[in-house]
């Protein structure tokens, strides 16, 4: 099995989406699908973040400010309704989570986890996202500043 190089040969791989391609090699037990699931996951992660995501959120001081930052790309997941997306700053994880039955977004990564809003873009891209796990939710649906 060779391997992936960019994210357009995932999409071709087969004929098959990206994730079929990870329900297919994901808990398999071979080396070949570790690396095909360890490509995919990367390819896609630096597909989805060839621009950061923009984020804004409520500073933890209880200030009126607020601090707005750029989240770049790490990890993508999805389960029981709830999108994650993890990015490594400084050598730590932090984490936007967005419960699709609340709408709202909410970012861990500091001491507690605060509510967060995205910008319009960033807002698309996490429903191109959330179309890879069949689930069709509206830009406009989600908080934004």
């Amino acid at each position: 099995m060779k391997k992936l190089k960019t994210f357009d040969e995932l999409n071709e791989l087969l004929g098959n989406t990206y994730k079929s391609v990870m329900d297919r090699v994901d808990g398999k037990g071979d080396p070949r699908s570790f690396r095909l699931h360890d490509d995919a996951r990367r390819l896609r992660s630096e597909y989805y973040s060839k621009e950061p995501l923009k984020i804004l959120l409520a500073n933890i001081h209880q200030d009126p400010e607020w601090d707005s930052m750029n989240f770049k790309i790490h990890d993508i997941s999805f389960f029981n309704d709830v999108l994650r997306i993890s990015s490594i700053i400084d050598r730590k994880e932090h984490i936007l989570f967005f419960n699709l039955k609340d709408k709202e977004f909410i970012y861990s990564g500091i001491e507690k986890p605060i509510k967060a809003y995205v910008d319009r873009r960033s807002a698309n891209v996490i429903s191109k996202i959330l179309k890879d796990y069949d689930v069709d939710f509206k830009p406009q649906d989600m908080p934004q500043f």
